[in-house]
């Protein structure tokens, strides 16, 4: 079973440097757009995330002026989800497949683009032979057949539809073995065997008679060969003899080469063991020194000891006394702001005193610029009523040049856009019209012909008409809305000038009344002053004011006089420290501490210094004495050497004499071997011609079984399942034919070819004759029949995944409506469509919006 999951495309035709992610649900989803956004990319990349480029051109996929594209592929394959990231890789050269990865339960694992394929089809349980320039057969048959394959298979000779559709069933092997055996089997191999055969006979008797004649010479030489050979017996008997004792002596050779190649390395070690003993007694002198530097240290920390136990006191002093000097601190502190809030009472009394008396002469005043207030209010209240009444009319008037402005811009929008429906219509046409004929639209993705390019240019210019006409209205429309703005606006001026003018008077009123308020309030306060200055005077005279502040300042005082003595300590404390770390006693202690401890390393080094001398010089001794050992025996092999020397020359003068006899016997034993090379190999030649005349009638036997029955048989069993699966492809073929069409006066089948053969009203015609939603109907059943049938024979999960691309083109609504059954009845858990037609929306499962700005793709999920 494959389930999608998600899709990651980036730089992949038509989509960005951004990537766009895309998350796939169960059941049916719709991929919808208009034609050329850029549906039909989702699903190549789908194809290429799992088995790269096959018959796809890698400048195909790749965007414009891009150097890196990427797609990135999550499914589903039984238990266990996978994730395959490709890529495609710009350069001098071309485009070409970059690193490819396989993230799966043992995690992720780089691969080769060639290797990736065949280790996806395993995973997918795709029994099939990987071929790295085309894409898998099952999944193009079974499970995503681009629209355009399903029109050239429709649309091709019956042998070629036979040929892909072979491939698609999997039973392409019976004509390959038919094709094979009579190319490359019969007439490349047996009928060649059989002429080989037939050269290779001739001569037969004229061989056989040269064999009896070279027979009774070779028996003639074999007699002079026993008599020389006798002869050269007597004489190496004697160098055999010579020989023993040239053996005997050998040994003494190999003992003088081995003494001298190792009496130089004994001596060679000896010298090895003097430097090593020499470096361990250097060794032996460090240590020593270092061990009496380490005696100095002693001494040093012996003296030093009293003044860092004294530094160690007095921080433990410190750690003691120091939250008391900070208590102390705080309590200066505390005394001081105390002290300050005091005065700052003090001086606020006398400022309030101030205040009162200054008050007293203001009561006066204020009485006096109330009155004047108070005549003024009547003067203003009298004219604000003629202003309210002119007033009241300004919300209707405001509310109508509103509501003309708002509908103004309506209509400024919409000329805008249809200014822009004309340009984008009239690029559209442009790029269309560049491409020419026999190019590939990028609307429709089908090829434009020039019936199709006027068609399209019709169509074009008469949108174009349309809009220039709507663009007319709409500048009528507006003129006539700016000239009721103006004169709206001109009433509204108006009446927002004489607004603003009772605005004025009644902000005027508004700050009199409250003023005369206020005058009121700071009268009858200012009537308090006198008496309030009368105590104020009192207290500051008297001293009686701030009295809790005056009584928390002296309990700090008595704290602070109570801290004085420990402060004092820890003043001491910290001064004694100062000067200790001054000259470094705690560094200068542990650094004295940390090179004694490694005194006990350095005596343990000595230790095994001095093993190690004693080790070497046992060794030198022993050197010493194989050395003495290997130059006695060397003096005694020397003279056996010299015995081997003189036996070796008297074996050299013999062995002489044996060659020249060895020579005349050699001659002879080379006429014999001749003579015998001669008749074996006659009676190799006859042998071999005689098995090549048998061989020849085996081949000849072949030959006729093949072409007689084996042939027959292939052809046979290939028909058979041809005519197997054609049944069942019927049977689904007329079943969501029927379905889609509703219509009993058409019927559908195909030939022994797979050619769709339609009936109406009982008699056979074109199907090309039919409807533009006829013929997409006739397509659609095929594509789902072939999809069927290729999932049973490939063994592919009948519950797995299915795309379909622009299965849809020219349906009825009726046709739409009915899809949603069949495509339940095709028993998918995934199924993925690709299409403009607005009306599926309505049934699937899972939409997505696939739109194009600006030459940029993007999907979003709805």
């Amino acid at each position: 079973m494959l389930h999608l999951v998600h899709l990651r495309i980036q730089n992949i035709r038509s989509y960005g440097e951004e990537p766009i992610t895309i998350d796939f649900s169960p059941g049916i989803s719709l991929f919808s757009g208009d034609i050329g956004s850029g549906k039909s990319t989702i699903l190549s990349a789908i194809e290429f995330g799992l088995f790269g480029l096959g018959d796809v051109k890698s400048t195909h996929l790749l965007r414009h002026h891009q150097k890196r594209g990427e797609v990135s592929l999550t499914f589903i394959t039984g238990e266990e989800e996978y994730t395959i990231n490709r890529t495609l890789v710009r350069t001098k050269k071309g485009v070409n497949q970059g690193p490819c990865s396989l993230t799966g339960p043992n995690g992720e694992e780089a691969y080769a683009p060639a290797d990736l394929k065949p280790k996806v089809l395993a995973i997918l349980g795709f029994h099939e032979q990987p071929d790295p320039k085309a894409t898998s057969r099952i999944f193009r048959y079974a499970i995503y057949t681009p629209q355009e394959a399903m029109k050239a298979v429709l649309s091709m000779k019956e042998e070629q539809r036979l040929d892909i559709l072979r491939r698609a069933f999997g039973i392409e092997q019976y004509r390959w073995a038919a094709t094979n055996t009579e190319e490359a089997v019969i007439r490349q191999w047996l009928n060649t065997e059989i002429e080989i055969c037939t050269r290779l006979c001739t001569g037969l008797e004229e061989d056989e008679r040269q064999y009896e004649e070279v027979l009774l010479g070779c028996q003639q030489a074999r007699a002079g060969v026993t008599e020389q050979a006798a002869l050269l017996a007597t004489l190496t008997g004697a160098v055999t003899r010579i020989d023993e004792a040239i053996a005997s002596l050998l040994p003494f050779q190999e003992k003088v080469g081995t003494l001298r190649g190792s009496l130089p390395g004994l001596t060679s070690a000896r010298e090895a063991r003097q430097a090593q003993r020499q470096g361990l007694l250097d060794e032996e002198k460090r240590i020593d020194r270092d061990l009496i530097l380490i005696a100095g240290d002693e001494e040093a920390l012996a003296q030093l000891k009293p003044k860092y136990q004294h530094l160690l006191e007095q921080k433990r002093a410190i750690v003691t006394l120091e939250e008391r000097y900070l208590y102390h601190r705080d309590l200066q502190g505390r005394e001081a702001a105390l002290t300050a809030r005091i005065r700052a009472e003090e001086e606020h009394l006398k400022e309030r005193a101030g205040r009162c008396q200054r008050d007293r002469e203001r009561a006066q005043a204020i009485h006096d610029e109330r009155q004047n207030l108070a005549r003024q209010q009547q003067t203003i209240s009298a004219a604000l009523k003629p202003l309210k009444t002119a007033v009241a009319r300004l919300p209707e008037v405001t509310a109508r040049v509103n509501t003309l402005v708002q509908g103004r811009e309506r209509i400024r929008v919409e000329r805008e856009t249809q200014e822009r429906s004309l340009k984008t219509l009239k690029t559209e046409w442009e790029q269309i019209a560049a491409i020419g004929e026999g190019a590939t639209c990028p609307q429709c993705q089908q090829t434009l012909t020039r019936e199709h390019l006027v068609a399209m240019e019709q169509e074009t210019w008469a949108k174009a008409d349309e809009i220039l006409g709507w663009q007319r209205d709409l500048a009528g429309l507006l003129k006539e809305a700016d000239e009721m703005i103006s004169s709206a606006r001109i009433e509204q001026a108006a009446l927002e000038e004489e607004q603003r003018t009772c605005n004025r008077k009644k902000t005027e009123l508004a700050g009199i009344t409250a003023r005369i308020g206020g005058l009121l309030q700071e009268e009858e306060r200012l009537g308090t002053a006198v008496d309030e200055e009368q105590k104020i005077r009192e207290a500051l005279t008297t001293g009686t004011f701030a009295l809790d502040l005056q009584q928390q300042r002296q309990d700090v005082t008595s704290a602070i006089e109570a801290l004085t003595d420990e402060v004092t300590r820890y003043i001491q404390a910290k001064k004694t420290i100062r000067d200790l770390e001054e000259e470094e006693v705690e560094k200068t202690f542990s650094a004295l501490n940390a090179r004694i401890k490694t005194k006990q390393g350095l005596l343990e080094r000595r230790n095994a210094n001095a093993e190690a001398i004693r080790s070497v010089e046992t060794d030198i001794l022993d050197l010493d004495k194989a050395i003495r050992t290997g130059e006695e025996a060397l003096a005694d092999a020397e003279v056996k050497l010299q015995e081997l020397f003189d036996l070796e020359t008297t074996a050299t003068r013999q062995r002489d004499v044996i060659q020249e006899q060895q020579q005349v016997l050699d001659q002879l034993r080379r006429e014999v071997e001749y003579q015998t090379r001669t008749s074996e190999d006659l009676k190799k030649v006859i042998l071999e011609k005689r098995a090549k005349a048998g061989t020849m009638q085996v081949f000849q036997e072949q030959r006729r079984w093949l072409r007689d029955h084996f042939l027959p048989a292939v052809e046979s069993i290939e028909r058979s399942r041809l005519a197997q699966i054609n049944e069942t492809f019927n049977c689904f073929f007329q079943q969501w034919f029927t379905d889609l069409i509703a219509a009993e006066e058409i019927s559908v089948r195909v030939d022994e070819a797979f050619t769709p053969l339609v009936e109406q009203d009982g008699f056979e015609v074109d199907a090309d004759s039919l409807s533009g939603g006829e013929r997409t109907s006739l397509a659609l059943a095929y594509r789902l029949a072939l999809n069927t049938i290729v999932r049973d024979e490939s063994g592919a999960d009948q519950k797995s995944l299915l795309i379909l691309d622009e299965p849809t083109d020219g349906f009825s609504a009726g046709q739409l409506y009915r899809l949603r059954d069949i495509l339940l009845d095709a028993g998918c858990d995934q199924l993925i469509m690709v299409s403009h037609e607005k009306e599926l929306e309505g049934f699937v499962d899972t939409l997505y919006r696939v739109t194009k700005v600006d030459g940029i793709s993007s999907v979003v999920r709805r």
